[in-house]
């Protein structure tokens, strides 16, 4: 049978690689005369044509040298500088102080003619330079392409390198170099290129990336961080106090005082909407929701509008809507590089002492990694409800702001008082924002839709509002709340919100994922029977069935649990969400509201 020969030439990247034989791993083993490297190949990547040729630069070798050497350098080049700009200078003259012969001299003169400075009349030492690779050049190449494929994760060895040196070095015909000279050749790589191997990227970074400069802040809300955290603990269930999941966490850390000037938790995975409720509840004042979770024992004064805001690359943080709103309310959003975890490290380090110094001890915890778990049942331990680890948390949190932070040398409370207190031992507050809700909708997630004769048609659904009748065939920002798609809100005017209900009125509340669960159930369905059901009844129906399983269940599915936790916790929430009346009235509702009852009149027959 026809096979590729060994020597055979292709071209790979622009370059001639060489084939050499068939790698241990199945790959094409290809050898670069011009690069002098070996690389383990793809075959669909091999092509036999000539493209187009590009040039390739070796890198230079850095020269190293003693301060002997240096400093005979320097003289030398002083001499020799000395030497060409005289006019009556001679070649003898020159040659006697820099104690050498004429012929030497003058070839140290043709030297400088070229020479950039002193490096280029530094002293060769005589024997074999340091660094001078006495091996054959593909033997070399072949050490090298072993080191990159095999020092990889932490149970990396020079037994695994030799090993493949030796296979690779049989299939192209070499003589394999001995033990320690592959061992010299991973010696001489940094600590920081071999971490880089072996452990990856981010945590070579942690080891090894210099961070000479620090992100700080003249004031607070000057700068700020925000982020997602996954809690090391688990909830449980309101009605079966059996394990439900580990709630999500959503933080914004203030980086001049290092106060928690706002966060959201939740047991929903982080979305649009968790970012939007984080950064509400940073803006404004605490007591209406100290007051909701009856923490009247403890206090939370920090609240006002952010100055600039930063995040990860993370999709909800790059939503149209958070971008928008930021812009409306002069909230810069700063994004970090991607793969650099430790320009966010304020807030890493505060998850850090919450889960350290708190959660780790909570029932239920599932620390930070497996080792530190070990034989620890963390669900069979868990205890505490999602309404009792919010409480918890606010508690947490108020121990931490009363703590002495070790970068600030002073609790983030006592640098939030004194950073707030004028030069008269006044305490100023943060300005209030005015309009609360016209805010917190702002930042909400949302929707393109056009205005129609029947309403507003969002996920199957059609929403529909008397005050809409002067905006029919107009495109607007649709806001919803995927907690509860009862209403949505339009503002078509860009003057205030209009808050409206299902066109239906007669439709029950529902959340996003409620729907999303029904409407799974539905196509499966019709997958058996054939048929597609796309009534919005069936979806209701489907719906209200799941929620009567976790009403009686004893042991319910982790995601319909979820769903209504969700669903109560919202309903607990949008109590004190919406308790400010000086804030509601800016909702326009229209005066023919069809969302209000009709009235029932008694009918006495003859």
């Amino acid at each position: 049978m026809d096979s590729i020969r060994k020597g055979a030439r292709f071209w790979i990247d622009s370059k001639k690689w060489v084939y050499e034989g068939a790698a241990p791993s199945g790959l094409a083993l290809m050898y670069s005369e011009d690069l002098s490297e070996y690389r383990e190949v793809k075959l669909g990547d091999l092509i036999d044509e000539d493209p187009e040729e590009t040039e390739y630069a070796v890198p230079a070798i850095e020269t190293k040298a003693s301060a002997e050497d240096w400093a005979l350098a320097e003289f030398r080049y002083s001499a020799l500088k000395d030497y060409v700009e005289a006019d009556d200078s001679k070649v003898g003259d020159l040659a006697a102080k820099l104690k050498i012969s004429e012929p030497r001299a003058y070839a140290l003169v043709k030297i400088f003619k070229n020479a950039s400075g002193p490096a280029d009349f530094l002293k060769d030492k005589p024997g074999v330079k340091q660094g001078k690779r006495l091996i054959p050049t593909r033997i070399e190449a072949i050490v090298a392409l072993s080191i990159k494929q095999k020092w990889k994760g932490p149970g990396s060895n020079i037994a695994e390198v030799v090993k493949y040196v030796e296979e690779l070095c049989d299939k192209a015909g070499l003589k394999a170099p001995a033990v320690g000279t592959v061992a010299n050749r991973i010696r001489c790589i940094s600590q920081s290129q071999l971490a880089m191997l072996r452990d990856g990227h981010k945590s070579a970074n942690d080891m090894y990336q210099p961070r000479p400069r620090k992100n700080k802040a003249s004031h607070p809300l000057a700068k700020t961080e925000m982020d997602h955290c996954l809690v090391d603990c688990i909830i449980v269930d309101e009605k079966t106090r059996m394990p439900l999941c580990r709630p999500w966490v959503t933080v914004i850390i203030d980086l001049h005082t290092r106060v928690l000037v706002g966060y959201y938790l939740s047991i929903d995975a982080p979305s649009s909407f968790s970012v939007a409720q984080a950064i509400t509840h940073a803006t404004f004042p605490k007591d209406d929701w100290l007051a909701h979770l009856d923490l009247e024992d403890i206090s939370y004064p920090y609240y006002g509008k952010l100055e600039s805001l930063a995040m990860d690359n993370a999709k909800e943080f790059k939503a149209k809507a958070l971008k928008i709103a930021a812009d409306k309310h002069a909230i810069k959003l700063n994004y970090r590089p991607p793969g650099r975890p430790w320009w966010g490290g304020h807030i890493e380090r505060l998850f850090g002492t919450l889960a350290v110094g708190y959660i780790h001890f909570l029932p239920g915890t599932t620390m930070s990694n497996v080792v530190q778990k070990g034989d620890y049942d963390s669900e069979g331990k868990a205890c505490l409800t999602f309404s009792e680890f919010e409480k918890w948390f606010a508690r947490a949190v108020a121990i931490y702001h009363n703590t002495e932070h070790r970068s600030i040398k002073q609790t983030p409370h006592d640098k939030w008082v004194s950073a707030w207190t004028d030069s008269e031992g006044r305490l100023r507050q943060p300005a209030i924002v005015e309009n609360k809700v016209r805010f917190s909708l702002d930042f909400y997630p949302e929707k393109m839709r056009t205005i129609s004769r029947q309403g507003i048609e969002m996920y199957g659904f059609r929403y529909w509002s008397g005050a809409l009748s002067a905006y029919v065939k107009k495109k607007v920002a649709v806001k919803y709340n995927p907690l509860s798609l009862r209403f949505i809100w339009v503002n078509p005017t860009g003057e205030r919100y209009v808050r409206v209900p299902f066109a239906d009125l007669t439709l029950s509340d529902l959340s996003l994922q409620e729907l999303k669960a029904a409407n799974r159930q539905i196509k499966a369905a019709g997958e058996v029977s054939g048929k597609r059901l796309v009534s919005k009844r069936e979806v209701f129906r489907l719906v209200e069935k799941n929620r009567e399983i976790v009403e009686t269940a004893k042991r319910a599915t982790k995601t319909l649990k979820k769903m209504q936790e969700s669903r109560s916790v919202y309903k607990d929430r949008e109590t004190y969400i919406n308790s400010d009346e000086k804030t509601s009235v800016e909702i326009q509702q229209p005066d023919d509201d069809f969302a209000t009852p009709p009235t029932l009149f008694k009918i006495e027959f003859e």
